[in-house]
């Protein structure tokens, strides 16, 4: 229940900084308080093997005035949920961030570096064929200096 109610809290605080933002949280506990066992047979948000349970928020980030508040926000909790994790140890319990707006946030991130990585990994090769097709290294040269001239434009 401890980690449920720290992710709750996040989810709180960022919606009193970012008023309406959050416009509902459900997990475990809130139908568990309700005794919706009784009317539902049996809590939607644990699993049929009931080793793992949901908290679930509804937000709306894309009507933030600061279009970086929901990308960071994914951000903060990445790093909150890598060190419950952490201090969890092995054989405590596990949890995960999804959902669409944070797979995007993910993916741009690992974008962004996996593009860094494959242009650092290829550049050499087309340096490599200019120079063999021009078979000078004056021309070389005067072929690159444009574009020395030109990266920082």
């Amino acid at each position: 229940r401890g980690l449920v109610e720290q992710i709750n809290g996040l989810l709180l605080r960022f919606n009193h900084t970012n008023p309406g933002s959050i416009v509902q949280i459900q997990s475990y506990y809130t139908f568990a308080a309700h005794h919706a066992d009784d009317i539902m047979g049996g809590n939607q948000m644990l699993s049929n093997d009931k080793q793992s349970i949901l908290l679930q928020w509804v937000w709306m980030p894309l009507v933030l005035e600061d279009k970086y508040a929901a990308p960071n926000f994914i951000n903060r909790m990445e790093e909150e949920i890598e060190f419950m994790n952490y201090m969890s140890g092995s054989d405590g319990m596990v949890v995960r961030l999804t959902g669409i707006f944070t797979l995007d946030v993910v993916l741009q991130k690992t974008l962004l570096k996996e593009i860094l990585v494959h242009e650092v990994h290829t550049l050499p090769l087309p340096f490599f064929i200019l120079a063999l097709a021009l078979q000078s290294p004056r021309m070389l040269l005067l072929a690159l200096v444009p574009m020395g001239i030109e990266l920082p434009i």
